[in-house]
């Protein structure tokens, strides 16, 4: 038999990757513990369930705030602008530096991106601090990002984060407790003072997820010249799968 017809034909390949996020709990995440009567504050330095100063000379206090300090702020449980959740907010002073942490909030997983969002608040009736975000291991900062206070919108609060990158399942620090820190300094000699609520910490674990198809074609048939009675064999069909 002559070979007439060769055909070869590669098609579909297809590389995929699935990400699945979760949300990690942080405690009092919109500081609403302790609640205080609209317009008022706890005084400096009350403890503050869930989060410690850790170092500092500033103060920190749960505050709900009033349209002095936000729009629409005034009454009962009224909700706070922007990315805010509820109706109070961390308040801190600057002074020379005042970190806040949050401990062991999850530990470390391996192969695992960490995502901590913030709602930074910068109130009409104050200056903001530079704020940094960050988050930590044993008070070891293992990923942080830095907000300027020009970069703070006025009378709201906005999102800021900062991710941390995934770790090898050999890494020493898999399977250790992490943490939050927010820390305000003096902008400028100025703004000394820092807003928050909403804490998040999200996860993203990459799935790979895929498929690769190669198939090749051969077909054969008899000259045209053939008077052979025999029949024709049927094509022949050569596939390599893999996926």
């Amino acid at each position: 038999m002559k070979l007439i017809r060769a055909c070869s034909f590669a098609a579909a390949l297809l590389v995929s990757t699935l990400s699945y996020a979760a949300s990690i709990t942080v405690p009092n995440f919109s500081f609403e513990d302790p609640d205080v009567v609209d317009g008022s504050a706890t005084s400096f330095n009350t403890s503050i369930p869930g989060w410690t100063k850790y170092i500092g000379t500033g103060g920190l206090e749960v505050r709900d705030p009033l349209n002095a300090q936000y729009p629409g702020a005034t009454g009962v449980n009224a909700s706070l602008p922007g990315t805010a959740d509820a109706a109070q907010s961390l308040f801190v002073g600057a002074g020379e530096g005042t970190t806040i942490t949050s401990n062991n909030v999850v530990n470390l997983e391996a192969n695992t991106r960490y995502l901590l969002t913030v709602a930074v608040g910068n109130p009409l009736d104050t200056e903001p601090a530079n704020v940094r975000l960050a988050l930590a291991m044993d008070n070891s900062i293992l990923a942080f990002t830095t907000i300027l206070a020009t970069s703070i919108p006025k009378g709201t609060f906005t999102d800021f984060s900062v991710a941390l990158d995934p770790f090898s399942p050999f890494d020493g620090k898999v399977g250790s407790p992490l943490d939050i820190q927010i820390t305000v300094s003096p902008a400028n000699g100025l703004g000394r003072l820092g807003d928050f609520d909403n804490v998040r910490l999200t996860t993203t674990v990459p799935e790979p997820a895929g498929g690769f198809v190669l198939t090749l074609c051969a077909a054969f048939e008899p000259p045209p010249s053939t008077t052979s009675a025999l029949p024709f064999p049927p094509p022949l069909l050569n596939c390599l799968h893999h996926g």
